[in-house]
């Protein structure tokens, strides 16, 4: 029975920390090692805004990369929420990056994988095969429109971007978002820029946009802006360790009963290690080792229960949402390791009172019990 209540605490850590794991992965695997991404300073997200001003002067910067036809690998991008369910009772959330044909070049992960990307001037969309899994009206050759506006845009194609945050967006070009809401193309600015450097320019790169008083932006890598923004999986892996906590002391109390009861029924044995030459932190030692074992056939049930669970759910092919964001579980070897050393913890602390009442018995008592 001690068993069991460690297994289940561990199921349940296991199953929180396969959250968390589902939910970083899908953020950070955004990132290209080789990129770099501008955003408005003291904005540390995909948000705010950066003028068209600060646009032409980027993209004549000789740090960033040139593509085959000698244009700067600099894209611009603009993001904006939006209902992919106008019709439901109640409202989704979702995002729409509208991006130029360069955006395809930098982000080199993104994959079409049914239909084309949009063209220009034709108001077309594509979309990523999370959302599309998540909503079915976002199908190849649906026709959406975009909040109030009478333009009706077309769905073309429907792509990945190996399982990060993208393939939760709807893409479209920044031409077309200009023209519907109404600001000339050459003056509409971004929410965020996202660029490819030359080898060996970052810090001269930097160094630039500090340098330059009509710049308001600040620069990362991509692996850094998306590690910082995967906090929220933090969060939650820290709320899955309150919750076995919580639950651990449950299971810490019912391996202390039993090891109480092992030294109940074991006096004239402990007497017995005692009298041939077994020393008090021998008898210690041992009965703290056996509570860690039991601890760690519980962690081990535990942790195939955890798996059984996901399997008989689903849950590791199931879209959970946060926000905007869509993600699945993970169970990484991190979790299952976090999972042993807690059981481990609960069986040894839990024996560590009852060994070291143990180890204190009067030897003469114990042979006479």
């Amino acid at each position: 029975m001690t068993a069991l209540s460690v297994a289940l605490v561990v199921m349940v850590l296991t199953i929180l920390l396969g959250f968390a794991a589902g939910l970083r992965r899908t953020v950070t695997r955004a990132a290209d090692s080789n990129n770099h991404i501008v955003v408005r300073r003291g904005v540390p997200i995909e948000a705010g805004y950066i003028n068209h001003e600060s646009l032409d002067i980027l993209r004549v910067r000789p740090e960033i990369a040139l593509d085959s036809k000698g244009s700067a690998l600099m894209s611009p991008e603009v993001l904006f929420p939006f209902d992919p369910t106008p019709d439901a009772p109640r409202a989704s959330t979702a995002t729409i990056r509208a991006v130029l044909p360069v955006a395809y070049e930098v982000h080199r992960n993104l994959r079409i994988l049914e239909g084309r990307r949009p063209e220009r001037g034709k108001n077309e969309w594509i979309v990523g095969q999370r959302l599309a899994a998540r909503f079915p009206n976002l199908h190849r050759g649906a026709q959406m429109r975009l909040g109030q506006a009478r333009t009706e845009f077309t769905i073309v194609g429907i792509f990945s971007d190996k399982g990060s945050t993208r393939e939760s967006e709807v893409w479209m070009d920044l031409n077309d978002l200009a023209v519907v809401i109404h600001i000339p193309p050459g003056e509409l600015g971004a929410t965020v820029i996202h660029l490819v450097l030359r080898p060996g320019y970052a810090d001269q790169f930097e160094r630039a946009l500090r340098g330059d008083n009509r710049l308001k932006v600040d620069l990362y890598t991509e692996s850094a802006f998306y590690q910082q923004a995967a906090n929220l999986s933090n969060q939650i892996r820290n709320l899955g360790l309150v919750v076995a906590v919580i639950l651990g002391i449950g299971a810490l109390f019912g391996a202390m009963n039993t090891m109480y009861s092992a030294v109940a029924r074991r006096k004239r044995e402990v007497g017995t290690l005692r009298a041939i030459g077994f020393g008090r932190g021998d008898v210690l030692a041992a009965l703290v080792i056996e509570s860690a074992m039991l601890g760690i056939c519980g962690g081990i049930i535990g942790e195939l229960l955890a798996i059984v669970v996901a399997l008989a759910t689903g849950l590791e092919s199931r879209l959970m949402t946060v926000g905007s964001l869509l993600f699945s579980f993970d169970l990484p070897p991190p979790a299952f390791a976090w999972g042993l050393v807690w059981a481990i913890f609960i069986g040894a602390f839990g024996g560590l009172l009852p060994a070291w009442q143990a180890s204190r018995l009067d030897v003469i008592d114990a042979l006479r019990d």
